[in-house]
Parts: C-alpha cells; sequence; structure tokens
C-alpha cells in the first residue's frame, strides 16, 4: 500500500515539475529537476523497506529488454 502510495505522488511531482519547473539553477549550475524526483522515490522506498537493495539491483542488472543501464548507454 505504501510504495503504491510513493508511486502515484512520483508520478504526480514528475508530471508537475517537468510542466512548472524542469530546472533548478544554483549559481551558474542548473539542474534537471525530474530525475530528482525519480532518485528521491527510489531511495524512499528503499528506505521503508518497500524493496530490497538485492530486488533494486535485480531490476538494474537484469538481463531484459528494458535493462535501465542498458537504455541508458543506447542513448549516450
Amino acid at each position: 500500500m505504501i510504495s503504491l502510495f510513493i508511486a502515484a505522488i512520483t508520478c504526480i511531482l514528475l508530471i508537475l515539475s517537468v510542466l512548472f519547473f524542469p530546472k533548478l539553477k544554483i549559481g551558474k549550475f542548473s539542474i534537471n529537476t525530474y530525475w530528482i524526483i525519480c532518485s528521491a522515490a527510489a531511495l524512499l522506498l528503499l528506505i521503508t523497506r518497500q524493496i530490497s537493495i538485492n530486488e533494486a539491483m535485480e531490476g538494474l542488472l537484469s538481463n531484459s529488454s528494458v535493462n535501465p543501464i542498458k537504455i541508458v548507454v543506447l542513448f549516450m
């Protein structure tokens, strides 16, 4: 139940950040806000023990067509 709540709030915040506040400017640096929100949600899932570190690592390193690391490498 908590994980569903975190996912819903993350989706809402992600849409709002893209529409209204896409970048955070600190001096000369600017940071996109969408990845901060997603990273915070993933960290919150780990902190509340909704997923274990092993499950998170398995999801990142699995040999599938939707592997996040492979997708990032593809766009680089």
